[in-house]
């Protein structure tokens, strides 16, 4: 809940945009009671009508810039996801490298020697790097990125 009060901001903001009082409630709570009853007089009707049109034009009121905020923040989280998505699959990238960098060593074989050994079976290694250098980059790349997260 804390969240969501920090995202919308205090819920006590609404006094300062909304129009509602304990005397509207008591008075809407008395004609709704009479509508179900059965009871109530056309001018009450009216009454009625209107506090439920200002109870929406409140409510509209209020929550115009709530919804706005929420939605922001929903877009702020998809890039957040997105982001993180893409570091997955970078750091996954990483892992086929240094996986392979491994079989290569034990193989006793470079890395692009092993690496075109699995390309030529057909296995398709999702390598983003071409290159131990380029891999050596990523993972400066990587360890910044690690570094500032901390």
């Amino acid at each position: 809940m804390r969240y969501l009060v920090d995202v919308i901001g205090d819920l006590e903001d609404k006094d300062k945009v909304m129009s509602w009082s304990s005397d509207k409630q008591a008075r809407f709570d008395a004609l709704r009671w009479q509508q179900l009853q059965r009871t109530l007089l056309a001018e009450e009707q009216a009454e009625l009508d209107q506090l439920f049109a200002e109870m929406e034009r409140d409510d509209a009121l209020f929550m115009e810039p709530v919804l706005a905020k929420l939605e922001a923040e929903v877009m702020r989280l998809r890039a957040e996801l997105d982001k993180s998505r893409q570091e997955t699959e970078a750091l996954a990238q990483l892992l086929a490298s240094f996986s392979l960098m491994k079989v290569a060593e034990i193989g006793e074989v470079s890395w692009a020697q092993m690496r075109d050994i699995f390309l030529a079976k057909g296995l398709d290694l999702g390598l983003g790097v071409e290159s131990v250098a380029e891999a050596y980059d990523e993972i400066e790349q990587l360890r910044a990125y690690m570094a500032e997260q901390e």
